[in-house]
Protein backbone atom coordinates (compact mmCIF):
# COMPACT_ATOMS: atom_id res chain seq x y z
CA UNK A 1 0.00 0.00 0.00
CA UNK A 2 1.58 3.35 -0.88
CA UNK A 3 0.18 4.99 1.75
CA UNK A 4 2.14 3.37 4.43
CA UNK A 5 5.40 3.52 2.49
CA UNK A 6 7.78 5.98 4.91
CA UNK A 7 4.66 6.73 7.25
CA UNK A 8 5.91 6.39 10.64
CA UNK A 9 2.15 6.66 11.93
CA UNK A 10 2.21 2.96 10.28
CA UNK A 11 4.93 0.76 12.14
CA UNK A 12 3.44 -1.71 14.29
CA UNK A 13 -0.55 -0.68 13.98
CA UNK A 14 -3.11 -2.97 11.83
CA UNK A 15 -5.72 -1.32 9.79
CA UNK A 16 -9.15 -2.39 8.64
CA UNK A 17 -9.59 -1.86 4.87
CA UNK A 18 -13.16 -2.90 4.23
CA UNK A 19 -14.73 -0.62 2.45
CA UNK A 20 -18.34 -2.26 3.08
CA UNK A 21 -20.19 -4.78 4.15
CA UNK A 22 -21.62 -7.50 1.53
CA UNK A 23 -23.14 -11.10 2.14
CA UNK A 24 -22.57 -13.53 -0.28
CA UNK A 25 -25.90 -13.26 -1.30
CA UNK A 26 -25.19 -9.40 -2.44
CA UNK A 27 -22.21 -10.55 -4.20
CA UNK A 28 -24.09 -13.27 -5.92
CA UNK A 29 -27.07 -10.90 -6.74
CA UNK A 30 -24.57 -8.45 -8.21
CA UNK A 31 -23.01 -10.89 -10.46
CA UNK A 32 -26.32 -12.48 -11.36
CA UNK A 33 -27.21 -8.47 -12.80
CA UNK A 34 -23.80 -7.96 -14.53
CA UNK A 35 -23.95 -11.43 -16.27
CA UNK A 36 -27.49 -10.94 -17.12
CA UNK A 37 -28.54 -14.10 -15.61
CA UNK A 38 -31.23 -15.29 -13.58
CA UNK A 39 -30.62 -16.71 -10.45
CA UNK A 40 -32.51 -17.82 -7.19
CA UNK A 41 -30.48 -15.89 -4.73
CA UNK A 42 -30.86 -16.75 -1.27
CA UNK A 43 -30.73 -13.45 1.12
CA UNK A 44 -31.85 -14.81 4.46
CA UNK A 45 -28.56 -13.79 6.05
CA UNK A 46 -28.50 -10.18 8.12
CA UNK A 47 -28.56 -7.40 5.92
CA UNK A 48 -26.33 -5.71 8.54
CA UNK A 49 -23.02 -6.81 10.62
CA UNK A 50 -23.35 -8.04 13.99
CA UNK A 51 -19.55 -6.71 14.35
CA UNK A 52 -18.37 -3.11 12.87
CA UNK A 53 -15.09 -1.69 12.44
CA UNK A 54 -13.31 1.59 12.75
CA UNK A 55 -12.03 2.33 9.48
CA UNK A 56 -10.94 6.20 10.47
CA UNK A 57 -7.47 5.30 10.42
CA UNK A 58 -6.93 3.66 7.04
CA UNK A 59 -8.25 7.16 5.72
CA UNK A 60 -6.33 9.04 8.26
CA UNK A 61 -3.49 7.73 8.41
CA UNK A 62 -3.03 5.87 4.98
CA UNK A 63 -5.23 8.15 2.68
CA UNK A 64 -7.56 5.66 1.61
CA UNK A 65 -10.98 6.38 0.77
CA UNK A 66 -13.35 3.60 1.86
CA UNK A 67 -16.57 4.47 0.59
CA UNK A 68 -16.85 2.88 -2.77
CA UNK A 69 -19.92 0.41 -1.21
CA UNK A 70 -22.22 -2.04 -3.30
CA UNK A 71 -20.82 -0.04 -6.39
CA UNK A 72 -17.45 -0.56 -6.36
CA UNK A 73 -18.47 -4.21 -6.03
CA UNK A 74 -20.43 -3.61 -8.98
CA UNK A 75 -17.71 -1.87 -10.82
CA UNK A 76 -15.35 -4.37 -9.80
CA UNK A 77 -17.01 -7.70 -11.04
CA UNK A 78 -17.77 -5.62 -14.38
CA UNK A 79 -14.08 -5.16 -14.98
CA UNK A 80 -13.84 -9.17 -14.58
CA UNK A 81 -16.43 -9.92 -16.60
CA UNK A 82 -14.89 -7.54 -19.45
CA UNK A 83 -11.84 -9.00 -19.18
CA UNK A 84 -13.27 -12.36 -19.25
CA UNK A 85 -14.80 -11.73 -22.84
CA UNK A 86 -12.05 -10.41 -24.34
Amino acid sequence: MAGAVGNDRVAGRPFNLVDCYARYGDWARLAADELGVRAEIDLSSPEQPNNTFDTSAARDVLGVGLDRGHEGIRLHLRELVGSLAS
